[in-house]
C-alpha cells in the first residue's frame, strides 16, 4: 500500500545516506515497491463489480496490476466480500473464450473447453478493457499441470505414481499431447489484447495427491 511504499523509500534513503549502497540494488528495490499485483478469479470479474474493485485496488491501495486465473485448477474459494454465493466451488478449466484454430493439433483441448460461465461473457476481455481504462497491468495465470478437467476426459494424460496409480487431477507434462495443448494455449493467450505477461505455474511432473494429504496405511 502507499504507506508501506513511503516507509520503504524512507528505509532505502537511510541506507543510501548511512552506507555505501549499491545504486543498482536501490533501483531494483524501488521498482519492486512500485510494482504490486493481485490475483483475481474469474468470478471476481463476472459479478458486475469489477470497475469498483479495480478503482479501490488502484486508487486507494496502490495496486498497479492484476493477474487473472485463465487456466485454473479445481478450486474452493471463500469470498471475503459480501456477495452471493460466498463459497465458490469450481472444477477448474479455461476461464476465457479460446480461439479454436490455435488448437487444431491439440486433441485434449476439448477436455478443458471453456466453462459455462465464459460462453456468454469473457472475463479476460472484460478485465482487459477495465485495466486499459485505468492503465493497470494485466497478466494471465495458468496452472500447467492442474488445469481442471483434463484427466477426467483424457485419462492417458494423467501422471502416475510408483504404483501406477493415475492422478485424478494432475497431467504429465512429458506427454506430447499436453505439450501441444500448452503451446497452443500460450499462443492463444499471447494474442489477447492487453496482456503484458503469462504466469505459468505448477510446471512440475508430480502426483499431486501426495501434497493433498494422502496418508499411507501400515499393513498389519
Amino acid at each position: 500500500n502507499r504507506r508501506g511504499f513511503t516507509f520503504g523509500l524512507r528505509r532505502l534513503t537511510r541506507h543510501v545516506r548511512d552506507s555505501a549502497y549499491d545504486a543498482s540494488l536501490l533501483t531494483r528495490e524501488i521498482e519492486v515497491l512500485r510494482h504490486a499485483l493481485v490475483t483475481l478469479y474469474p468470478w471476481d470479474v463476472l459479478d458486475g463489480h469489477i470497475g469498483e474493485l479495480l478503482d479501490r485496488l488502484h486508487g486507494e491501495i496502490g495496486v498497479t496490476g492484476v493477474s487473472l486465473w485463465t487456466g485454473c485448477p479445481p478450486t474452493v474459494h471463500l469470498r471475503s466480500r459480501d456477495l452471493q454465493p460466498r463459497l465458490i466451488r469450481s472444477a477448474g478449466g479455461l476461464f476465457f473464450r479460446p480461439t479454436p484454430r490455435f488448437y487444431d493439433d491439440a486433441s485434449c483441448f476439448q477436455a478443458v473447453a471453456a466453462t459455462d460461465a465464459t460462453r456468454e461473457r469473457d472475463p479476460l476481455r472484460i478485465l482487459s478493457e477495465a485495466c486499459a481504462v485505468r492503465r493497470m497491468e494485466l497478466r494471465a495465470k495458468v496452472s500447467c499441470s492442474l488445469a481442471g478437467g483434463i484427466t477426467a476426459r483424457h485419462p492417458t494424460a494423467a501422471t502416475v505414481n510408483a504404483f501406477d496409480d493415475a492422478s485424478s487431477g494432475s497431467v504429465c507434462l512429458a506427454n506430447p499431447e499436453i505439450q501441444r495443448f500448452l503451446c497452443a494455449l500460450a499462443t492463444d493467450l499471447s494474442s489477447a489484447a492487453g496482456l503484458s505477461a503469462l504466469e505459468l505455474i505448477d510446471s512440475v511432473i508430480a502426483w499431486h495427491e501426495a501434497a493433498a494429504g494422502v496418508r499411507a496405511a501400515v499393513p498389519l
